[in-house]
């Protein structure tokens, strides 16, 4: 261990989330919540890549949806000094998301438990990434309501083809 000042490596656990690099596309089912009366179907599209000389994702994602487009920028790493992945997310819709999560017990999913303020509404929300095979993954989205977790948004990703 060398000084504080000292660059550090990039953390080994970021690895994990290699599988999810790349380019993806996805058909998306959107439930009805309390601000969608109609829920719909919608897809996006995502760039999933390593950044900052390693210590760090980023998501950039376009989407369709029945509550209208959104684009969106994510930075995910892993902090050392909490053991944990963390996320900050910003999209066009002026929301700004910070949390944090780990894999669940199974090591097959990326479970992130992110909070944000919407209409003046704290809103908690969990998201599950799980890869099915290298070339799909589905990414779940439940939002807390009245005490527990419902389902928002389930999208089933495929690898874009070139």
């Amino acid at each position: 261990m060398g000084n504080w000042y000292d660059r550090p490596e990039p953390s080994a656990e970021l690895s994990k989330l290699e599988p999810f690099a790349g380019e993806w596309t996805s058909v998306d089912r959107h439930e009805a919540m309390p601000w969608m009366k109609e829920g719909g179907a919608g897809h996006t599209r995502n760039r999933f890549r390593r950044a900052l000389d390693g210590f760090c994702y980023l998501t950039d994602i376009e989407a369709d949806t029945p509550f209208g487009k959104i684009k969106g920028h994510g930075l995910i790493f892993f902090d050392t000094e909490l053991d944990k992945f963390r996320i900050e997310w910003y999209d066009n819709f002026g929301n700004h998301m910070s949390g944090d999560g780990d894999y669940d017990e199974s090591r097959q999913s990326l479970v992130l438990v992110e909070h944000y303020r919407m209409g003046g509404v704290d809103v908690v929300e969990r998201h599950t990434s799980k890869l099915i095979d290298a070339d799909h993954y589905r990414h779940i989205v439940e939002t807390l309501v009245d005490g527990e977790f419902r389902l928002t948004s389930t999208l089933e990703y495929e690898r874009a083809r070139k």
